[in-house]
């Protein structure tokens, strides 16, 4: 998603990389049949990251993780996030405060959508954190 709808395109080249993206993640058709329209940059990131019922946004399956780290052991049975948890809920509050517009405001002049980079490379250092969480807790097989 990054490298591909942080920069400002000509309408041309934009509804072929959106129309591309939405093809790769199979999911041509279900926005053409949830909006019922063209493809326009503020939908195709509704649909991708926002869309809290559609399986494949970023939304729903942030909310998904969320659910099932919860069900996992925790080594002192705290009540407190783990060190996994916590980024995976900073990035599902990061999402929930977010809407496309605000990630879409440009600068006159500007080519790249400075708001959305941000919000995405933020985004994707919350997850690898998080995965580097898990796997020093569930899968380092260290005697130290």
């Amino acid at each position: 998603l990054r490298s591909l709808l942080t920069m400002k395109f000509d309408m041309m080249l934009q509804y072929e990389i959106l129309d591309s993206l939405l093809n790769s993640y199979e999911s041509y058709n279900s926005y053409r049949a949830y909006y019922q329209s063209s493809l326009d940059i503020g939908n195709v990131i509704e649909f991708l990251v926002f869309n809290t019922k559609y399986p494949k946004s970023l939304i729903y399956i942030v909310s998904e993780l969320l659910s099932n780290l919860k069900e996992l052991p925790k080594q002192n049975n705290s009540d407190y996030l783990s060190g996994f948890e916590e980024p995976i809920f900073k990035a599902y509050s990061l999402l929930k405060l977010s809407s496309p517009s605000e990630l879409l405001k440009i600068d006159e002049g500007k080519f790249m959508y400075e708001n959305l980079e941000d919000f995405l490379s933020n985004l994707s250092s919350l997850i690898i954190t998080a995965s580097d969480e898990l796997t020093k807790t569930y899968f380092s097989h260290n005697n130290d």
